[in-house]
């Protein structure tokens, strides 16, 4: 299972990217089908995140003793992943609510299409922390300056300092 949330996490992402790009130009369009187009995206993309967030323990078990990875990298993640977990579950249940109102009454609501708007969007933000913050995971050359190379220290990260200080990277001897 920890091999699926690998495999997902770039679709919750990407879906969500396009499905707000979509939404928008129906709006811009005054298109109820391209904005139902829209909807349905979110919905679907709301399904893939939550399966890619609850994929996400089998994934941490699967990284969690390799060398540079920490509890700590792991922890924000799954945090940062919880909060997106809420806003793609709102933005997937106010999609099926616009979906149904279109439905019953053959047309769209505005307010509720400018309100999935504006959370998805808010959503864009906390995905794209999230996606960095997993990524940061196993691509050190994502993670922040000062964070060095994994396999140092107890936090597992050297600084630059401490990377310049090592010399040609052999032993000191013991006499000095």
């Amino acid at each position: 299972m920890g091999h699926l949330h690998l495999a997902l996490n770039h679709f919750p992402v990407v879906g969500l990217f396009f499905a707000v790009a979509l939404l928008a130009y129906g709006m811009k369009k005054g298109s109820d089908d391209l904005q139902s187009a829209s909807l349905w995206t979110f919905v679907i993309v709301a399904v893939l995140g939550a399966i890619t967030y609850f994929t996400g323990e089998p994934a941490e078990e699967m990284v969690e003793h390799m060398p540079g990875v920490t509890e700590a990298m792991i922890e924000k993640h799954e945090f940062a992943g919880t909060i997106v977990l809420i806003l793609m579950g709102l933005v997937g249940a106010l999609s099926i609510g616009g979906l149904l109102y279109r439905k019953k009454n053959n047309a769209l609501h505005a307010g509720l299409s400018k309100g999935i708007l504006a959370l998805a969007l808010i959503a864009v933000l906390f995905t794209l922390r999230t996606a960095n913050l997993g990524g940061q995971i196993r691509h050190t050359e994502i993670r922040p300056v000062g964070a060095g190379a994994p396999g140092a220290g107890e936090s597992g990260y050297e600084t630059p300092e401490e990377e310049e200080s090592e010399g040609d990277g052999m032993p000191e001897p013991a006499n000095k």
